[in-house]
This record gives C-alpha cells, structure tokens and sequence, in this order.
C-alpha cells in the first residue's frame, strides 16, 4: 500500500535530523516522506537538501512562509502533494520512530478506521544528550535509556514488553484514543472526506479535532500506542498563548457537541 509519512516541523533542524536518521532505520520500506513545514527558516531547508542527496526513498519538502501558525494548512498541503498515497501517517520533528514503527502502522491499518498512537516523552537532559550525539550513537532500548537518565518506571517499560503484552496493554489501558497529530495514522480519503485539518485552529488540540469528525463520519480509532513507537524529543514551546488554546477549545467542543463531520475551513485539495 502506497504510504506517505508527513513530518510537521518549524525551525527544529536538529531534531529533524535525527527523525529523518530514524527513517533512515525502518524494518519497512516507505512510499516518501513529507516534510510539512510551517515557514522554517534556511537551516532546514539545507538540512532536507542535504538529507536529500542520499536518502533511500522520495523525501519532499512543502513549505510556506512564516506567517505565525499555520501548521494545520501547511499539513492540509501536504496531504493535497500526496496524492499517489492511499495511506497517510502523520507526525511531528521532534518524534524518532523506532525501527518497526512503520510497519506496526501498516500492520494495524484497517478500512473504516484511524490508528491513535503518542510518543514516549524524555526529558530534558536525555533529550540534549541525544541532540550532541546524533542518532548512530544512541541505543534506543530502554536499559540505554535508562541509564541516561529515564526514568525506572513501568510508564516506560512496558512500551519494550514481548509484543503480546504491549497488545494487550492497548486493549486494556483506559487512554482516550484521539488523533494525535505526533504520531497517528488513516486513510487519504477519510480523512479529506471531512475536509482535513481545520486552517481556522492554532496550536492545542488541532489534531485531536480532526479525530472527532473523523470519529462523527464514522471512522473509529483502534489504539497502537504500545506498539506503534516514538520517542519524543523534549522542547519549548514559546509560541503557543492562553488564547489560542482558548479558541481551540470552544470549536473542540462545538465539533464533539454537534457531532460535526465536515470542516468546510480547508484548501482544495483536488
């Protein structure tokens, strides 16, 4: 099945790197790879270009200026660019896959239904350590981890349990399964059927929003947090005000309470 993954990044070059670095390592080969970016300045494009030169399938760049945050319409052009695509996986540049990550999304992957997946936050000081040393110097089981300052907890573990437990663990644990824009994954005519990301949302819950009219078209997420994996990157995040959370808020709970499946706020994606 044709596959594009989408990697939403602004201004994160480093991280990137080593996100692409994790691709780079998959047990699955992919389609291509689209960098969605939300006006980030040279550094990245001459990352993407070098990372270009070689790399082993299409890695595209779409971008647009920096007009503030506009990361739900740089994505609804991505999704638009990947029209050869029948399957759509979408994360962010501050997320490593670990190596069967592409092929638990595809093994999960059903008609009629979205894949809700997150990323294992580190902390800060594991996160500097990762970014000094780039991506061949790092082992990403937990014991490596650990020992560089994760911490020994279950929360942790058991994202490396035998594939069974982790299974089970996604039946079981009571966590909402919402589209996570950091890690989740549908269908290309799904999810432009109720008209993709809305433009009119900033940062905070614009992922999930799309989840819930995909949920109201009758698409129903199936949870592979433990068994798709990323781990995720720490960073700032001075962008993000009171008020755009405010906002993202109230059309939240308009679409969860009119039980909307249709955002009319979009691009063409013809």
């Amino acid at each position: 099945m044709n596959t594009t993954v989408i990697i939403a990044s602004y201004n994160k070059p480093r991280y990137l790197k080593l996100v692409l670095d994790g691709y780079r390592h998959q047990t699955q080969s992919l389609f291509e790879i689209i960098i969605a970016d939300d006006g980030s300045t040279k550094e990245t494009t001459a990352l993407i270009q070098q990372e270009q030169v070689d790399y082993p399938f299409p890695l595209r760049h779409i971008w647009h200026a920096d007009q503030g945050f506009r990361k739900c319409r740089i994505l609804n052009k991505a999704i638009r660019a990947a029209q050869n695509s029948a399957y759509l996986i979408f994360t962010d540049d501050d997320c490593i896959p670990l190596p069967d990550y592409i092929e638990s999304h595809l093994k999960h992957a059903r008609k009629g239904h979205f894949l809700s997946s997150g990323g294992m936050r580190l902390p800060e000081s594991l996160t500097q350590y990762i970014l000094a040393h780039g991506y061949d110097e790092i082992d990403f089981s937990f014991e490596w981890l650990n020992c560089h300052g994760l911490a020994d907890r279950v929360k942790y573990k058991r994202f490396y349990w035998a594939l069974w437990q982790r299974m089970l663990l996604d039946y079981l644990l009571p966590i909402k399964k919402t589209f996570n824009g950091n890690n989740s994954s549908g269908f290309r005519d799904d999810i432009i059927k109720v008209g993709g990301f809305n433009e009119g949302m900033e940062y905070h819950g614009e992922d999930v929003e799309l989840g819930y009219r995909l949920e109201n078209s009758g698409v129903k997420p199936i949870r592979v947090r433990h068994r798709a994996r990323a781990v995720h990157l720490e960073h700032d995040r001075g962008y993000v005000t009171d008020e755009m959370i405010r906002k993202n808020k109230a059309i939240i709970a308009d679409t969860v309470a009119s039980k909307k499946a249709y955002n009319t706020h979009h691009i063409d994606f013809a």
